[in-house]
């Protein structure tokens, strides 16, 4: 499975499978968040990201997006929904950016 139909709203909602096909299948940067190698052991448990960690996104992402969530080495740390769209994450320093989804414990 790669991914899940959600019935409220139609968008697709990723599973970790469809986030590893997707993060290969797409070119860096499309549809990542790269964030900072301090906060990386906390994306891996699947815990939030806030705006001020992150280092570089795709500024194409929109609000309520399935986004890849990497380190700078673009190795897949997890993936969630954008909370705002790339641009407002790249310029604000506070407040929650991304609501991870699931984590990647290697």
């Amino acid at each position: 499975m790669i991914a899940t139909l959600r019935a409220s709203d139609g968008i697709f909602v990723l599973s970790m499978n469809g986030a590893k096909k997707l993060h290969d299948y797409l070119e860096f940067p499309k549809n990542r968040v790269v964030i900072n190698s301090d906060v990386e052991p906390f994306a891996r448990e699947g815990k939030s990201i806030f705006a001020k960690f992150v280092i570089d996104i795709d500024i194409n992402i929109r609000a309520n997006e399935e986004v890849l969530i990497v380190n700078e080495n673009d190795d897949l740390l997890a993936f969630g929904k954008s909370i705002l769209n790339g641009r407002e994450i790249k310029e604000f320093n506070v407040g929650q950016a991304i609501k991870t989804r699931k984590g990647d414990k290697l």
